[in-house]
């Protein structure tokens, strides 16, 4: 009888405890919500939001625009977004194409604008799949911030004639200060060989109704410039001065004058005797799965392999094998006897070592130049002279390698000396608040300044219209308050701009109008084409064995839309 009125006051006591937590979830579902609790809940996502994210989703991601055909890719936005509509294949193609009008439309109107004062440009041809390309970079520095604007100016797929005839607008105005080309002067010009639409009437809407009319003419611009035998301020069409691409040269005192050290006997044995093991090593990762397997069990990583088309790769791929032979010598060992390789002896492992001394500065050099974001113009000098410091150490302090160091040294003094001495770059990198005349000498230095001074005695007129403007706009409250206005003289801005630490910040420029102008004229400018080289790798994934039949305006499109999405992010 006991157990029995237990059992009857648990139960009653557990269905009072589950009414108590009813009423309290009723009164707590009562509560009225806060301002803050309400606007916090995750906000639905509108039709345009998911299009523009469906289309970033597919461009980013190399997919195959019919993706938003599929059964699968629907059944995900509808599990996702109830209440949204995938967008078609049609739709998709179209937001595309709107796009990147507006990108073109955006970029033509920021070079068109009086706030660019200058440009630098650098263009190149691919081809891939017998189709043919052209694309171009511009790089400018914005005046009022000083942040590097990085962008896609034109992708031209068996010629464009809209946006060639923009680029040869541009040219006319001599917006362009520096053109650069890995290779030769004229690849720019066979680059935008293509024929050109010009036409005399200045109506837009009449042209297209011309165009329609009658047959329109085409002119190469190939043929204009190629008339052009020197930079004449009268002429109508004129290449800005040309640069060679650093990070090309480096390379090529890499790969070709550093054979030149081939003439040590010694040197000659080392290298071929440890680069033919090294090369086996390479070749059987590469073309054997079980060797492959079997270094990554052995290291827990595969082995750098070179690429003839990509800069430093030599170096990495003997510094990696390097690295691995002093941490893990008997693996390597191991993996060589278990593929039927010969073994790197002691001799292979001090070349490695002297090899890896004797390149790394020249690796680190073509690494600093080929940036796009923070390198400018300026950084050049500053370089090869760190530069050829460094391979006139190695002269004392290498070993094996001491003829491969004098080898690239005499590379960098006959590729680089006569760009020390351009007056150029000689004003990019004084007008450059993080080196003005660091590491000259006082030749250099006094040289350096008279140029440096003449260029303001240049820009002063200029600044001075600014000046009185300026000026005249405050007359009134220099009535009102009697106050002078003083204009600071030319040779007190250079030294403020000469005492005043560099601390990462080019705003420091906004104060000193002269110097800010120079740099701007001189520092535009890229030491290295690498901007169009890394072009060559998107467009690749774009147009890829699967993707061959893909249109000249869809890949023209999607790569626009690609390249300045990245450089937004």
């Amino acid at each position: 009888m006991l157990q029995e009125l237990e059992a009857d006051l648990k139960i009653e006591k557990s269905s009072n405890k589950r009414k108590n937590n009813e009423f309290d979830c009723d009164q707590s579902a009562k509560v009225q919500q806060t301002i803050s609790d309400a606007f916090s809940r995750a906000q639905p996502v509108s039709q345009e939001n998911l299009n523009s994210m469906i289309t970033e989703f597919v461009i980013m991601g190399n997919h195959a625009f019919n993706i938003v055909e599929e059964e699968k890719f629907k059944i995900i936005i509808q599990k996702g977004f109830p209440n949204r509509q995938c967008l078609s294949r049609k739709t998709l193609m179209s937001k595309i194409s709107t796009t990147a009008d507006n990108l073109k439309a955006n970029l033509k109107a920021q070079l068109s604008s009086t706030d660019v004062k200058y440009v630098c440009a650098t263009a190149d041809c691919w081809s891939v799949f017998k189709s043919m390309c052209d694309r171009e970079i511009v790089k400018n520095v914005d005046w009022r911030y000083f942040g590097t604007n990085l962008g896609v100016l034109c992708v031209v797929v068996c010629g464009n004639a809209v946006l060639i005839n923009f680029v040869v607008d541009v040219l006319k105005r001599s917006k362009f200060v520096f053109t650069l080309e890995g290779w030769s002067k004229w690849s720019f010009i066979r680059s935008l060989s293509w024929d050109v639409v010009y036409s005399e009437s200045e109506n837009a809407d009449e042209n297209m109704e011309l165009e329609e009319e009658q047959e329109v003419e085409l002119i190469a611009i190939s043929d204009i410039l190629n008339e052009q035998t020197s930079f004449d301020a009268d002429s109508p069409y004129s290449l800005p001065p040309h640069h060679r691409c650093a990070s090309h040269t480096l390379n090529l005192v890499a790969t070709k004058h550093s054979e030149k050290a081939l003439s040590d006997p010694l040197y000659k044995k080392q290298l071929r005797s440890t680069f033919a093991k090294m090369s086996a090593l390479w070749n059987k990762q590469e073309r054997t799965s079980l060797i492959a397997d079997t270094i990554h069990d052995e290291l827990n990583i595969y082995i750098i392999v070179p690429n003839a088309t990509r800069w430093n790769s030599t170096f990495q791929a003997v510094k990696c094998l390097k690295d691995q032979l002093i941490k893990s010598e008997s693996e390597v060992q191991r993996i060589c006897d278990k593929a039927g390789l010969p073994r790197f002896d002691k001799k292979d492992q001090a070349f490695m070592i002297d090899y890896c001394k004797v390149m790394q500065p020249l690796a680190q050099a073509l690494d600093l130049l080929q940036g796009d974001k923070f390198v400018a113009m300026g950084y050049l000098i500053p370089t090869i002279k760190w530069l050829k410091k460094q391979l006139k150490e190695l002269l004392i302090t290498a070993t094996i390698c001491k003829s491969l160091a004098n080898a690239c040294l005499d590379g960098v003094c006959s590729r680089f000396d006569l760009m020390l001495l351009d007056k150029f770059n000689i004003l990019a990198t004084v007008s450059h608040p993080k080196f003005k005349f660091k590491g000259m000498s006082i030749m250099e230095k006094e040289e350096a300044t008279d140029i440096l001074q003449s260029e303001i005695e240049y820009f002063k007129p200029v600044n001075d219209n600014s000046l009185e403007q300026n000026q005249l706009e405050e007359v009134d409250d220099n009535i009102i308050f009697d106050e002078d206005i003083d204009i600071e003289h030319s040779n007190a801005e250079l030294e403020r701009f000469l005492f005043t630490p560099f601390n990462g910040d080019l705003t420091i420029l906004k104060n000193m109008p002269i110097m800010r102008l120079i740099f701007l004229k001189y520092n535009t400018a890229l030491p290295s084409s690498a901007s169009v080289e890394r072009l060559f790798s998107i467009a690749g994934d774009i147009c890829t064995k699967k993707r061959s039949k893909i249109s000249d305006c869809n890949f023209e499109n999607a790569l626009l839309f690609k390249i300045n999405l990245k450089n937004k992010d």
